[in-house]
């Protein structure tokens, strides 16, 4: 679940960068079944999110079509995982700003692309200051990111 919704952030950046998409879906395509349940449905469905952005390259439906799979992966690892209340906060912070990101690509463009890129750089810069007060990442924890959307 945790990958799923790191290669999820990472494809965020990459779109809303304007940089080309390359989703690679058979590295994707174990996450489900490792989550599984209603998790493993929503990583299904950032699975087909990032297929579709990777085709169409827009960031608008991309956010609002992941806002339902991200908001039940933060709300399944805030029950599940027990890292401390850092890695508490990083999740609720992902969440938040997942939902504004959301909330305004479902109402009347009032941002330009290039605002809503500034607001999606800031809201990452903001989470890589939270990750940093987190216990280091597991070893190998960002090959999946490479193998999955990394250009």
């Amino acid at each position: 679940m945790q990958d799923a919704l790191a290669i999820y952030l990472y494809a965020l950046g990459l779109v809303a960068d304007g940089a080309p998409l390359p989703f690679r879906a058979a590295a994707f395509a174990p996450l489900p079944a490792a989550a599984g349940g209603s998790a493993g449905q929503a990583v299904a469905e950032l699975g087909a999110v990032l297929q579709a952005a990777a085709d169409e390259q827009r960031l608008r439906p991309m956010i609002r079509a992941a806002d339902a799979p991200v908001q039940a992966l933060v709300a399944t690892l805030l029950a599940r995982r027990r890292e401390g209340e850092a890695y508490r906060l990083v999740l609720l912070r992902i969440g938040e700003g997942h939902a504004l990101l959301a909330a305004a690509a479902r109402g009347p463009l009032r941002r330009r692309p290039r605002e809503t890129a500034r607001a999606i750089r800031e809201a990452e810069d903001a989470l890589r200051r939270a990750a940093a007060a987190l216990p280091p990442a597991r070893p190998g924890n960002g090959a999946i990111i490479a193998a999955t959307v990394q250009p």
